[in-house]
């Protein structure tokens, strides 16, 4: 028997353009202070709230929610328990 969501899944408009790599600061650093300054103005809650992903040398991957402290082009500052 198959399970099917469709009905059970809210439709999304797209009112937006999306995201275009035309209108994207070629500075990914740039680009992500630009996208984390308007989380902040539009005041997200625990916007330095992140999930850090890695993966371990046989790929075995990891998730952890951590918080960052501060970036800049050397690198991201997390903190976590």
């Amino acid at each position: 028997m198959e399970t099917r969501f469709e009905s059970d899944r809210p439709q999304y408009a797209h009112s937006e353009p999306g995201l275009r790599r035309r209108d994207l600061d070629p500075d990914p650093i740039k680009q992500f202070g630009n996208w984390f300054t308007a989380a902040i103005e539009a005041q997200i809650r625990d916007v330095n709230a992140m999930s850090l992903a890695t993966a371990s040398a046989d790929g075995r991957p990891s998730v952890r929610i951590v918080l960052l402290k501060g970036f800049d082009h050397d690198g991201f500052v997390f903190f976590s328990n």
